[in-house]
């Protein structure tokens, strides 16, 4: 019993006296301070002269020109020339469509019919016009007889001026019936197949022009600095820069 006391006192004892003689023991710290390394440094002589500022971009390429090819007659498509598909090439002035004419071709002849009558009607009705200038003169008509033929010489020559305007109309759309690309291009879609019938002023394929491309690229305000190029009042680049 008096073993097991006496054990841990022992030991505590001789911690207390390890511990004491370390604190007595000790040595004082010594601050010492320590210089920085120093920094190496590259240096360079420069050259001054032009350098190039790269600015990156991406977008989207379009065409300047594109339409809908549209007819400017109804009918039935006759024939389609084989450029008129998706990604067809055709040139400025090439036929792309016909339409069945022979409608517009009668009413063209029917126009050019009126129009013969009615320079005859009016050749008739000036030679009546001066004829009755004659007998007037000699007294042989009277004023109101004069004055029929003179009206019946004017709504002659009205008559002459409608029947040309018609016959213009006619050739016209005679003319239509026949569909040719307005500029060199590309067909990028059609909705039309032979033998359908096509209504005036219904688009019938999408066409774009390949003289000039166009590309939109967002540029940031920092970086459209680099690009030293003035922009004008419309936001348009100068062509002559």
């Amino acid at each position: 019993m008096i073993r097991k006391i006496l054990v841990p006192v022992a030991v505590l004892f001789g911690a207390v006296a390890v511990a004491a003689f370390f604190v007595l023991n000790r040595q004082p710290l010594q601050i010492r301070q320590f210089d920085a390394p120093p920094i190496s440094v590259r240096v360079v002589t420069v050259q001054p002269g032009p350098a190039r500022l790269q600015v990156h971009a991406q977008g989207t390429v379009s065409p300047r020109t594109e339409s809908d090819l549209v007819p400017e007659v109804s009918g039935n498509v006759v024939w389609m020339s084989p450029d008129l598909v998706s990604g067809g090439y055709f040139e400025e002035g090439q036929t792309l469509l016909r339409i069945d004419d022979r409608d517009y071709r009668s009413a063209a002849q029917r126009a050019d019919a009126s129009l013969e009558r009615a320079r005859a009607d009016r050749e008739l009705a000036s030679f009546e016009y001066d004829r009755a200038k004659d007998l007037y003169g000699r007294s042989l008509i009277s004023q109101a007889d004069l004055e029929s033929k003179e009206r019946a010489a004017r709504v002659a020559e009205t008559s002459v001026t409608d029947a040309e305007l018609v016959r213009a109309t006619a050739q016209r759309d005679l003319g239509r019936t026949e569909l040719k690309a307005p500029f060199t291009g590309l067909v990028r879609s059609e909705q039309v197949d032979l033998g359908q019938f096509v209504n005036r002023g219904s688009p019938i394929a999408k066409i774009y022009a390949t003289d000039y491309l166009e590309v939109r690229l967002p540029i940031a305000d920092e970086e459209l600095a680099y690009l030293n190029i003035p922009l004008t009042r419309r936001g348009e680049f100068d062509p002559d820069v």
